[in-house]
C-alpha cells in the first residue's frame, strides 16, 4: 500500500470513528409526497362527509447495490417538553391521526434505484370532533427500526439504523371552531445541578395553538440588569397537554433571591391558509432562590486545609518547645555558637526567641535553646 493510499484509509478510517453509527451504515432513499410536484412537502386534506381522502406517496430506493425493504406508516404529531413539534415512533400508540392513515401496502421490497408509488387513505372516526390535526406520513426501512430504550441502544451497537422520513399530514374537519386552552403552574426547579423552568399548557379547543414570548429574570446579589430566556411552543395540538422544560442558560451565574415571570402570546394557527389569530396573553411568575454551593464547598475545602495547617504548625511548634530548656546567656556566646552547642540551627535559635537583625545576645539574657541530650 503506498504512502497516499495510507493517508486516505486513514481519514477514512478517522472520519468512520467520528460519524455516529447511523450515518455509516445507513443505506440511503428518497421519498416524494407528489412525484410530479417538487414543491409539494406535506398533505393537506379538508374532510367533507362521504369524500374518500386519498392521495399517494413515491419511495425510491438510492442504494446501487443493494436492495431494501421499507415500511410506510401513519404517526401522530405531538409536542414535546421544549415546545417543538415532533412526532411519536412506530412503537407508540397512535391516537388521532396517525390511527386513521391507511395504506395499500405498508411493506414492499425496493431494488437497487427502483421507485414505488403507494396509495394510501384517511380513515375519518365517526363522531370525531372538528378541528385541524396534525400528524405525518413516516418512510423506513424494515428491522431498521428506532432505538428508543437504553437498553435497546445497549444491544444495538454496530446495528444498522437507518433515519426515517417523515411527510407532515393536515387534516381539517369542518365545524364550530373553538379556540381555548391555558398555561399555567409556573415553577422554578432544580434537580442534579440543573436549574429550569416548568410550566404546563393546554389545548382544550379545536385548533391548532401556538406561543411565544420570554422568562424574565430580576433580582439576585450582583446581577445588573433583567436577564430573558426566549420561550416558544411551535405547535400544541388539539387535546393535548405537556409540561414544557425552559433550562437556564449556563452563562446566567447570578446568585440570590430572584423572581421570574413568563409573558407569553398565545394565538391559534390555521395551517390551511397559514393564518394565525391572536387568543389570549398569559403573565405568570414565581420566585426562587440561587445558592452557589459549589464555590461555598470549595471556599470551605480551602478553610479546612488552611485550618489543619495551623493547626499542625502550632502542634509541631509545642512539641518542638516542650524539647527546650531556658538558658542564661554567659559572656561571649553568640547565636551561631548556641546553636552549634545545642544541635539547632541559628535561624530556629533566632525564631524560637523572636530575635532581630543583628542577632546580639547579652550575658544574663535568659533565652529556649534545644535541651542537650546525653
Amino acid at each position: 500500500m503506498n504512502r497516499n493510499k495510507t493517508k486516505t484509509f486513514s481519514l477514512f478510517l478517522i472520519i468512520s470513528l467520528l460519524l455516529p453509527f447511523e450515518t455509516i451504515f445507513a443505506k440511503s432513499f428518497a421519498v416524494k409526497v407528489d412525484p410530479n410536484d417538487n414543491k409539494k412537502s406535506s398533505y393537506s386534506f379538508e374532510y367533507q362527509e362521504g369524500k374518500v381522502l386519498s392521495d399517494q406517496i413515491t419511495v425510491t430506493n438510492l442504494d446501487k447495490v443493494e436492495e431494501s425493504t421499507y415500511q410506510v406508516y401513519g404517526v401522530d404529531g405531538i409536542t414535546n417538553s421544549l415546545g417543538q413539534s415532533v412526532f411519536k415512533s412506530l412503537t407508540d400508540k397512535q391516537t388521532n391521526l396517525g390511527s386513521w392513515i391507511e395504506f395499500e401496502e405498508p411493506t414492499f421490497t425496493l431494488k437497487p434505484e427502483e421507485s414505488k408509488t403507494v396509495t394510501f387513505k384517511i380513515n375519518i372516526p365517526e363522531n370525531v370532533i372538528p378541528g385541524y390535526y396534525t400528524g405525518g406520513i413516516s418512510v423506513q426501512e424494515i428491522n431498521n427500526q428506532e432505538v428508543k430504550s437504553k437498553e435497546e441502544k445497549k444491544q444495538s451497537f454496530g446495528a444498522k439504523v437507518s433515519t426515517r422520513i417523515i411527510h407532515r399530514v393536515y387534516v381539517n374537519i369542518p365545524g364550530e371552531i373553538t379556540i381555548n386552552g391555558d398555561i399555567n403552574s409556573f415553577k422554578f426547579q432544580s434537580v442534579n445541578k440543573s436549574n429550569f423552568f416548568t410550566f404546563n399548557a393546554e389545548n382544550t379547543g379545536n385548533t391548532i395553538l401556538k406561543a411565544e414570548g420570554k422568562i424574565t429574570i430580576t433580582g439576585g446579589i450582583t446581577q445588573k440588569e433583567a436577564f430573558e430566556i426566549p420561550v416558544n411552543i411551535a405547535y400544541l395540538n388539539v387535546g393535548e397537554k405537556i409540561e414544557n422544560k425552559i433550562s437556564i442558560p449556563k452563562e446566567f451565574n447570578y446568585y440570590g433571591n430572584f423572581q421570574a415571570n413568563l409573558d407569553l402570546k398565545m394565538y391559534s394557527f390555521d395551517p390551511f391558509n397559514n393564518i394565525t389569530t391572536d387568543f389570549k396573553e398569559v403573565h405568570l411568575s414565581t420566585t426562587f432562590k440561587l445558592i452557589p454551593w459549589d464555590q461555598i464547598f470549595l471556599a470551605l475545602k480551602i478553610l479546612a486545609l488552611l485550618i489543619i495547617l495551623i493547626t499542625a504548625y502550632i502542634t509541631n511548634k509545642i512539641l518542638y518547645l516542650k524539647k527546650c530548656e531556658p538558658y542564661t546567656v554567659q559572656e561571649g556566646d553568640t547565636v551561631n555558637s548556641l546553636a552549634k552547642k545545642h544541635n539547632m540551627s541559628w535561624r530556629k535559635l533566632a525564631k524560637i526567641n523572636k530575635l532581630k537583625a543583628p542577632y546580639e545576645l547579652t550575658p544574663g539574657q535568659s533565652i529556649l535553646v534545644k535541651k542537650i541530650t546525653k
